[in-house]
Order: structure tokens, then sequence, then C-alpha cells
């Protein structure tokens, strides 16, 4: 440990040296170090870590020299509650990507405590003027989203901010985390804001051409068309009269993004939506899939205009907005050549297409999917494994690309059973052996006096500690696993396992009579499978039981019956 240590200031001198290539090995070799197994490293270290993050780093402005975010990253693979009084404490000196990595590390630790630091610090960085707000961490905490747009409205007044701040209404509304904010305030103040932003996107509309969209224009109209599409999204909940003019104009908008938001809008208050616009925006490939996603969130799929075959429709617009996101680039047509009906390796029913994709004189074979079949055969759902094959389509036969599809998925089923996703092994605490401190003290006592009911006492001591001692001890050789789709548990030699969708549920439990003797408080993690019979069962300190649920959790959250997990 003193090895890594020693490794960890020679690294921190790296960071802060003039010399971009030596801070860039540096940051190379941080990187290295953090992904070392069972890396561990006290209280201690990490807060000069946390402190050293804080230092004015030299800074090329290049994407990857940030010393400071590099740190941070460095620190939050280390789940310690207590450190979080230093991160908040160093706080406004870091780097804008540092603090949204404490934000990120902050909000990992469960507790009102936690969620009320991460409003102080934002409170910090308004006086300060220096507002960090990362969109992802603050959607997965709507209670600080809550109450932050109650305590700091007024941030919607300023422009470095409202945005965000609509952005972030819009979200707590659309997910019912809200029913109605301040409907006086917002409403005008909305329809002002939506008015400025008509005139900006104007200039843009006779012109309108995705290969503009997503070419010359993509470093401005993609902002100007996402915030469009935000007010008009919030015209659902602050409608007004004065707002159904605006509505129907945005409806006749080229741009089927914000045509789309318009049309919800509208459906949602009563302002009659014409047939033909509904079926423009479900037959676009830039809105197909998202107008749908809409008209699913409002419960008004019945108005889909498409009645058979929408999820070929939907592939293909699935497929364009991955290639001009993923790979920078307007395809000029996208043909479905075949579907593909296989199963995945929790044997659920999904389905592929091969698609070609025409671009500059190519046409390059594409796959989009999987989507879901279980609930039925015409569905968006889907876990998204689109990508694009190398070379060009007609280098091969449509079987040949199909059979090179299958091995693809073979070897990645077959690298996927290799994956451990969760490790845990029982640990004996270094507090434990202040015990045989004791018992050599009381010892000394007993053999000193020559007492007979002290040394009998302190033998039944010993007893008792070495006894747990050797319980524990016999602990260490159990193993939990997640490996792939399988839990598996090692006890000694013995192995017992279960597949993750044959997982009905996981409790905590008491241990049986005779551990408990040994330790009162030990309980047990118990896997019960479909038949609802006890498939796996191992002691809870095998665990870290919150991190194994989590990963539990996020493996079978596809999963048409997703397991009931117990909270600790």
């Amino acid at each position: 440990m003193s090895n890594y240590k020693s490794q960890l200031k020679r690294i921190v001198e790296g960071l802060k040296h003039t010399d971009p290539a030596i801070r860039h090995d540096a940051i190379f070799e941080l990187i290295e170090l953090s992904e070392v197994d069972n890396l561990q490293f006290n209280l201690l270290t990490l807060e000069w870590l946390a402190k050293e993050a804080a230092y004015p780093y030299p800074t090329s402005f290049k994407v990857w020299d940030e010393p400071s975010y590099h740190l941070i990253n460095f620190i939050s693979h280390f789940e310690i509650p207590e450190l979080t009084e230093a991160l908040i404490k160093y706080y406004p000196e870091y780097s804008k990507a540092a603090k949204e990595e404490v934000f990120r590390y902050i909000t990992s630790f469960d507790g009102e405590e936690y969620e009320l630091a991460i409003l102080e610090l934002i409170e910090q960085d308004i006086q300060n003027k220096q507002v960090v707000l990362p969109l992802d961490i603050l959607y997965a905490n709507p209670g600080i989203i809550i109450k932050l747009l109650e305590k700091h409205s007024q941030l919607f007044e300023v422009e470095e901010y409202k945005t965000t701040f609509y952005r972030l209404l819009s979200y707590c509304l659309d997910k019912n985390y809200l029913d109605r904010f301040k409907t006086k305030y917002i409403g005008p103040l909305l329809l002002v804001d939506y008015q400025k932003q008509v005139e900006e996107f104007l200039p843009y509309q006779n012109d309108y051409d995705i290969k503009f969209v997503y070419g010359s224009w993509k470093e401005t109209y993609l902002q100007i068309r996402s915030t469009m599409s935000i007010y008009l999204s919030l015209m659902e909940y602050y409608f007004n009269d004065e707002m159904t003019p605006f509505i129907k104009e945005a409806m006749s908008f080229t741009d089927p993004f914000i045509r789309t938001n318009a049309i919800i809008a509208a459906l949602q208050r009563d302002i009659d939506v014409p047939e033909d616009l509904l079926l423009e925006c479900a037959t676009n490939i830039e809105s197909t899939e998202y107008f749908y996603w809409e008209i699913l969130r409002i419960r008004k799929e019945h108005l889909f205009p498409i009645k058979e075959k929408k999820q070929e429709y939907f592939a293909k617009s699935h497929l364009f907005l991955y290639i001009v996101q993923e790979h920078d680039f307007v395809p000029e047509t996208i043909e479905l050549i075949k579907h593909l009906d296989i199963e995945n390796s929790y044997n659920q029913p999904i389905r592929y297409y091969l698609a070609s994709v025409s671009h500059d004189d190519q046409v390059i074979p594409a796959w989009v999917g999987a989507y879901a079949l279980e609930e039925e055969d015409d569905s968006v759902h889907m876990w998204d494994g689109t990508y694009l094959e190398d070379g060009q389509f007609n280098e091969k036969s449509i079987e040949e690309h199909v059979q090179l599809f299958m091995d693809k998925r073979a070897n990645e089923k077959e690298e996927d059973a290799s994956i451990v996703y969760y490790e845990g092994k029982p640990k004996i605490s270094k507090w434990f052996y202040a015990w045989y401190v004791l018992l050599a003290f009381r010892g000394y006592q007993a053999f000193s006096t020559m007492d007979p009911v002290y040394i009998t006492l302190t033998s039944l001591l010993a007893v008792l500690i070495v006894s747990y001692h050797i319980y524990k001890t016999k602990l260490l050789k159990n193993k939990i696993e997640i490996v792939g789709n399988v839990v598996r548990y090692t006890d000694k030699d013995a192995h017992s396992q279960i597949l993750l969708e044959d997982i009905k549920k996981i409790t905590i439990q008491k241990s049986n009579m005779k551990t408990r003797m040994l330790d009162r408080r030990s309980k047990v993690v118990a896997i019960y499978n479909k038949q609802n019979k006890v498939a796996l069962e191992f002691p809870l300190e095998c665990v870290s039981y919150d991190e194994f649920a989590f990963v539990v959790d996020e493996l079978t959250d596809h999963l048409k019956e997703q397991p009931h997990i117990q909270q600790q």
C-alpha cells in the first residue's frame, strides 16, 4: 500500500508540471492505477487528494488536460461517506468538470443530508455566479430539482440559467414529480421567452434542410431547436388562450421536432390538428421515433396514423439519428433489407433489421435493434445494439451479412458470459483484533491474581473469541459473484448458482440458530427461484448489499418479470 501512496505523490507532482506531455503521462498513470483490483486507501490519503484537486493546475485547455477532474474521478472509486466533507470543503476551487464529479459522488449516497449538501454547493455557486447544473445527475435526483426550483425561481429570468431551469421544470412535469408550479409567474414569462426564441429561429425556417441541420448549422441550430421544443412542451402545462396562435404557427414550421412538440401541446389542449400533419410527423425519418414516444407519453397512441408495420418506420428513424449523432454524416437513403427474429441471452424474443445506408456513392451495411417482441410484434421498445458494419453492402450476400451478424453475437455472448459484474467476499474488521488485546490484558490480570473465578471467565472469553475468529476465517473462503447472467456462490469448494432471469425475489433473513450462537446479528441473503424456493443463500457480510442489489436490478431491468429485491 505504501508503494501506491508513493506512486500517487509522484502522479500529483506530474500533474503540477508545466510540460503538457508530463501531465499527460501522469493522468494516464492515474487512470491505470484506478483500474488496479481491490485498490484501497485510507481516508486521510483520499482527503489529501481532495485537497490537491483544488490546486490551480496549469492547463493547455485540451479536453484531456483536466488534472482537477481526473483526481476527483479517481477519488470517486472509493465509496466513503466521510470523504464528502473534504470534497465540500475544497469544492469552490475545483474545475467545472471536477465539480460535476463531486455532485455525482455525493448523490451516490442515500440520505437527506447529502441532498442538502448538494443544494448548499449550488447556493455557493449561485452567489459566486458560477453555477454548475449537470442535468444527468439532477434528473436522477428529482428532490434536489424541486427544492432548487422552489428556492431559486428568479433564475428563470437570468439569461445564463433560464434554459436549464426550463429543462428541469419540463422534466419534473413530464415525470409527474410536480403537478403545478407557479403558474401565474411561469406562464407569462414562458410566452415572452418563446417569442424571443422564435425570432432567432425564423431566419432558418425557409432554408431548412437536414444536411444543414447536422452539418453547417449544427453548432447553432440544434440548440435553438432544443430550446424551442422545451418551450412548446411547457405550453402543455402553462396554456392560456394567448398561446393558441403560437402553437398553431409552430405546427406549420418545417422542422419536424418543433412541429411534433407543437402537435403534442395542441392535442393536450384540444386544439385541432389536421390528419396530414400527424402523418407527416409519423413518417418523417427525423421525427418518427420521437413523435411516437411523445404520443405514448400523453397516452394518445390511438392517434398515431400508421397502424401496421410501425416498427419499420421506427427502425429507419432510429438508425438515421444514430448515424448523425455517432458517425457525423447525413444518410441519403436508408433501406430495410431483412428482419431477423432471434433470442437474446435471457431467451427473450428480439428482432434486428439488416439495412443499407447510402452516402457519398457508398452503400454501407447496418443493423438496427434489438426490438422487444414479448409484448407485441410492432413495438418501439428496444435494447440498443445498433451499429454500422465495415465495408460495402454489396461485398457480401444477404446470407453472408446474416452469418457475420450471428457470429458476432456468438462471440459477444461468450465474452459477456465471462464479464464479472460484481464480486464480494467477507472481511474481518481490523477492530476485531482489539478483542485479543483485551483478552491478553484480562489473561494477565487473571493469572496475576490466580483467582479461579476470574481465570474461568477469562478462559470462556478466550473460547468465544477464538471460536468467532475461526468462524470468520472460514467465511473468508466464501465468495459471491455475478458473472455474465449468473449469480454464483462459492462456499469453500462447493458451488451453487442461479440465472438472473430465474430469480423471483431476493430477501434478507436471520441466519440459522447455529450461526446466531456465534453472531447474534448474523443475517443471510436468500435468493428465490420462480418456484418460490430458496436457490441460493449466503451470509449478508459476503456482500455490500446495496451495491449487490443495484447490480442485480440494473442487469434485470429489461426482464418482463423483474425480481423483487428487498431494501436493506
